[in-house]
């Protein structure tokens, strides 16, 4: 390890680093679980301990999440570039990158290697020291032991380990019972660290008192950090819609967009195509970001189809941002607000499987694992937090439905 690295990360360990932290970069378990609820610095930890192994010489450690899309935005972003006031977690000047072949050589050290797991041909022909998952909740146990077998290779003063970071999700989840965060008896060389958004000192006060105002199975995994059940869900089979990404096929272009500034803006994108004279809609894209000018998603929506053929259909409760998007050129309408009738509509979409979703929207699959009725008024009316994305898939499947685009029975209603 060159001296330059070798001080930054005892830097950012000695400063930055939360107790819970600590404990996951120090663990020897071989296999080791940072599970955490929003704001745990999840990712960043994860970041960090794929660089302290890989800085041993002859290390290489592969760097994960589900899609590499997802990778690319979220993990190695933390990995290579600056994250607000944070800065990157792999100091400039410490590595060569090699992105075409998607790996990166600490000078004096070893290499980490990245990929999606959804690149199942370049991870089965990996030979590894380690292994780090970020957000493992999306994997299946199949993904996970894929990882698992790849971890062979023998370097002195070096544990063969996998490290995982993520979200809490359903006691029934592998995780949960690999780890016996749901009173099962947990494999063998396996340790979870379970932490709260409250143990995280630096979180500005005004950020956690949002994301504490979540309610019902929202509050329990993202604030709490609990492995709990989700009961009286909105849209039960949502999560089996999601599929692992394509190309945007070619078909009619649509949009819902759910405003927000303290709150998360949410667009997201989708295309109707057919299939044997069956029309399905697929949701490929999503801007999901809070506290961002509406330029910026702007610019986001415009990327997603530069030809600027998509209709969207906008929350209509805020009209100067949807006059600031027509001005940028977005061809807009006002949502359909009706909260029953989208409801029916998205159900009788999954219902007769014309509804896919790619797993590169990852934020509109954590709120439909977590999208539940009130128990005040179950089967009336969902909790009304934590739901922007629930929102636009509201706005985007009532806008294709009014137009004719696809059928749902409403029933007597």
């Amino acid at each position: 390890m060159t001296l330059l690295l070798r001080l930054a990360l005892m830097a950012v360990i000695s400063i930055d680093a939360l107790p819970k932290q600590i404990q996951f970069l120090r663990s020897p378990a071989r296999e080791v679980l940072y599970s955490g609820a929003f704001g745990a610095g999840k990712t960043r930890a994860l970041c960090l301990k794929a660089v302290m192994r890989a800085a041993v010489p002859g290390a290489r450690e592969l760097l994960c999440r589900k899609t590499n899309v997802s990778l690319k935005s979220t993990t190695l972003h933390t990995l290579l570039h600056q994250d607000g006031d944070l800065p990157p977690v792999l100091p400039p000047g410490t590595y060569k990158h090699n992105q075409n072949g998607k790996w990166i050589r600490l000078h004096g050290g070893g290499e980490i290697v990245y990929c999606g797991v959804d690149d199942p041909v370049t991870i089965g022909s990996l030979q590894l020291t380690g292994a780090g998952i970020d957000e493992a909740i999306e994997l299946n146990t199949d993904n996970y032991d894929m990882i698992r077998g790849r971890i062979r290779v023998k370097v002195k003063g070096l544990a063969n380990q996998i490290y995982s970071a993520t979200n809490p999700g359903a006691p029934t989840h592998f995780l949960a019972e690999r780890f016996g965060l749901n009173g099962s008896k947990k494999a063998p060389k396996t340790l979870a660290i379970i932490t709260r958004s409250a143990d995280n000192f630096f979180l500005p006060k005004d950020y956690l008192e949002d994301i504490a105002s979540f309610v019902g199975v929202a509050r329990e995994r993202y604030y709490e950090g609990r492995w709990v059940a989700a009961e009286g869900l909105v849209y039960p089979e949502l999560i089996d819609c999601f599929v692992d990404p394509v190309p945007a096929p070619d078909g009619e272009n649509f949009g819902g967009i759910d405003f927000g500034w303290r709150n998360p803006f949410c667009a997201l994108w989708a295309t109707v195509y057919h299939v044997d004279n069956k029309p399905i809609l697929y949701v490929h894209g999503e801007q999901y970001k809070a506290e961002t000018p509406i330029e910026v998603h702007a610019s986001a929506m415009h990327a997603a189809f530069p030809s600027n053929n998509c209709l969207w259909a906008a929350d209509p409760e805020n009209p100067e941002n949807i006059r600031s998007l027509r001005l940028s050129g977005l061809c807009l309408e006002k949502a359909k607000k009706g909260i029953s009738d989208g409801i029916t509509a998205v159900n009788g979409l999954i219902a007769a499987n014309q509804l896919f979703i790619s797993e590169a929207c990852t934020n509109l699959r954590k709120e439909a694992d977590v999208y539940c009725y009130s128990d005040k008024n179950l089967k009336e009316k969902p909790v009304d937090t934590f739901n922007h994305a629930m929102d636009a898939l509201r706005y985007l499947v009532m806008s294709v439905v009014r137009r004719g685009m696809m059928e749902v029975d409403y029933g007597e209603a």
